[in-house]
């Protein structure tokens, strides 16, 4: 059985939670961005470092939303994510029942996932109501 060890923190809080995954095919690799984290207007503060390799760009959303699947290279990648509005956000890994739940109205979340290297397909659900997210997935670990 594969297993994905995620850890956040907000600010000095730290969570962590064990998920399994399932075995997919494999495809593709992390880009360089050569747009600035700060480009993309539409997204929250997500405390993004100035240099990095993006696996999946900054997105923004209001409703449910599957990720672009994506490699995690050397065992680990790391999220950023935030959320406003009344309710929460969780971001679900594709094969395990387990989700990592992000509570609106408060700093940026950075996690960093350790899994095996195989592709990781990722949604971002909300629960509640008038909640806009915005989330960036970065290649490796970065401090927290």
């Amino acid at each position: 059985m594969r297993k994905h060890v995620i850890a956040f923190s907000l600010l000095a809080i730290s969570l962590s939670a064990c998920s399994s995954a399932s075995k997919v095919d494999s495809q593709g690799a992390g880009t360089r961005s050569a747009a600035s984290p700060s480009s993309a207007s539409s997204s929250l503060n997500l405390k993004l470092p100035k240099k990095a390799t993006y696996l999946v760009p900054v997105s923004s959303g209001t409703q449910d939303e599957k990720l672009r699947p994506f490699f995690a290279t050397g065992g680990v990648y790391t999220i950023h994510v935030q959320c406003t509005g009344k309710g929460t956000t969780s971001i679900e890994y594709k094969g395990s029942p387990k989700s990592t739940k992000i509570t609106c109205n408060n700093p940026a979340s950075i996690g960093q996932v350790y899994t095996d290297e195989e592709k990781q397909n990722l949604t971002v659900r909300i629960h509640g109501s008038d909640i806009r997210w915005s989330i960036a997935i970065l290649a490796e670990s970065h401090k927290l």
